[in-house]
């Protein structure tokens, strides 16, 4: 599977693409309501596909800022979403307290046991 997916509005930008098992999105800027409607169905079409082998998500958000109150639902939802199409792990690369701390919420609520910090790493390798 080697297909892109893309979105780019005027306050961030996302490019998904599949490598191997592995779904890498890089992430920039603050996620919208209409970019987080768009990553949303764009990750379900891709979980669907790889469902019902296992698969990892990777998330490079090194210049990802944060996701607008509004929108932490939707990706709650997108969380959810990967966990029942057979996504059995991720990892983050991030700097932004804000987005680690949106991030470890929606795993929280999403009923992740492990600690978001031992899926945060300081580069991509």
């Amino acid at each position: 599977m080697s297909q892109h997916y893309n979105f780019q509005s005027k306050t961030g930008s996302y490019q998904i693409e599949c490598r191997g098992n592995i779904v890498i999105c890089t992430i920039s800027g603050a996620t919208s309501v209409d970019m987080a409607n768009r990553y949303y169905e764009d990750l379900e079409v891709i979980a669907k596909k790889f469902s019902p082998q296992p698969w990892a998500y990777l998330g490079y958000a090194i210049n990802h800022e944060a996701a607008v109150p509004e929108a932490e639902s939707i990706l709650r939802n997108a969380y959810l979403t990967c966990m029942q199409y057979n996504c059995i792990s991720d990892a983050y690369c991030m700097k932004s307290a804000m987005a680690i701390a949106q991030l470890d919420k929606i795993r929280q609520d999403c009923r992740i046991p492990m600690p978001i910090e031992k899926r945060l790493f300081a580069e991509l390798n």
